[in-house]
């Protein structure tokens, strides 16, 4: 006898964001904080370019005095000529800029201001350009673009759940009804019971399989050979900014979003910003005094009791991970990550095939696009101070 799925038809096909509505909070935090749109995609290859953001400062990298004019940037490209730039009282006019030394070389003391001595590490801020009225429009500034690529992965699970296991939980369902119900009765709730049996462990696998979704986009490698494949996640895309042992402290902490702040992470108005720590590292902050529970518009994310910590470049919500290592911390902006579907999640019907057991299996086949790994950060193997 075919028993209906979760969702009463044969092949059915699972939004994702139904699919994350189901789960408990906790299985997949990463995969809650995504856009529930996914995207189809056509290729089990998927390529995407992605142009850095422009940005409008960038620290030097040594010290100073008022007569030097030639400043090594950690970031040339934010320059260009006739490019106002302030330190502090001092304002400077960029006259040239060699993108391959990451040399600008400046006249000190414009506008009237005094030249004086610039700190290592200084923050060197664009204010303006050199405008003189009835001139003509400026060159367009261009990014640089980069050229990405992620692999599909194939996610699935099956469950199965024995006849005489069906018919001794309907039967323990079913007693009250026996006793006192009419046979309409009877055959109307043991097909509620039988279909709320099936629907339990549904959503047990289900938890399971959107577990793997996010291990994959935290841990996953990406390969592709022949008909194998796996998608790569942000372990394997964060490149830049790694932050390798040391005990957790706030300025630990400030460091990596200080650095994430000179590359311009912080000036995208769409960037939504969320820290996710392992379990031990979630405690230390909470323990902070300026440490608070947040409270997020995201429904599913605010289930999690997200913490707001007070960092040198904001507030943050701090969301315990406990997918990730001990000691571990990502920081990433959840809208430069998404998810691409090259087949949804498909549930086949439940049947009974002849060996006294009921089976079905969901099966989904995606990626990850994960932009601009350079503006997000990952801390490895801290450790908590006793």
């Amino acid at each position: 006898m075919a028993q209906k799925n979760l969702l009463n038809t044969k092949q059915n096909k699972i939004a994702f964001d139904t699919v994350i509505s189901l789960v408990e909070p906790n299985a997949a935090p990463l995969l809650q904080s995504l856009e529930p749109t996914v995207e189809q995609i056509a290729a089990t290859a998927y390529g995407w370019t992605e142009a850095k953001n422009f940005n409008t400062k960038s620290g030097v990298t040594a010290a100073y005095v008022a007569g030097d004019t030639k400043l090594v940037v950690t970031d040339a490209k934010v320059f260009e000529v006739e490019q106002i730039v302030s330190n502090g009282a001092e304002k400077m006019l960029v006259t040239a800029v060699d993108y391959t030394t990451s040399t600008v070389t400046v006249s000190r003391g414009y506008l009237g201001t005094t030249a004086g001595a610039i700190n290592a590490k200084a923050i060197l801020y664009v204010v303006g350009n050199k405008s003189v009225e009835g001139s003509d429009a400026r060159t367009a500034r261009h990014t640089e673009e980069n050229n990405k690529q992620n692999f599909t992965q194939i996610f699935k699970q099956s469950v199965e759940i024995s006849g005489s296991q069906l018919t001794r939980e309907l039967e323990n369902a079913m007693i009250g009804i026996e006793l006192n119900g009419t046979p309409e009765d009877r055959t109307i709730r043991k097909a509620e019971i039988q279909g709320e049996i099936l629907a339990r462990e549904e959503l047990k696998k289900l938890n399971v399989m959107a577990g793997e979704m996010e291990n994959a986009l935290i841990f996953g490698k990406a390969y592709m050979n022949g008909t194998e494949r796996y998608a790569g996640g942000l372990y394997d895309f964060i490149t830049t900014n790694i932050t390798n042992g040391g005990v957790f402290s706030t300025d630990l902490l400030d460091d990596a979003l200080d650095k994430l702040n000179e590359l311009g992470a912080f000036e995208d108005p769409f960037a939504k910003y969320v820290i996710y720590a392992s379990p031990s590292i979630y405690r230390a902050m909470k323990n902070m005094q300026d440490s608070t529970v947040q409270t997020l518009d995201n429904e599913r994310l605010a289930a999690l009791r997200p913490l707001s910590i007070s960092t040198t470049q904001g507030t943050f919500p701090v969301i315990s991970h406990r997918r990730l290592p001990a000691g571990d911390v990502l920081v990433v902006n959840t809208t430069d990550i998404k998810l691409k579907a090259f087949r949804p999640i498909f549930q086949n019907d439940w049947l009974d095939n002849g060996t006294d057991s009921y089976k079905t299996q969901f099966i989904g086949e995606y990626t990850f696009e994960i932009k601009n790994e350079e503006k997000m950060a990952l801390l490895k193997g801290l450790t908590v101070a006793k």
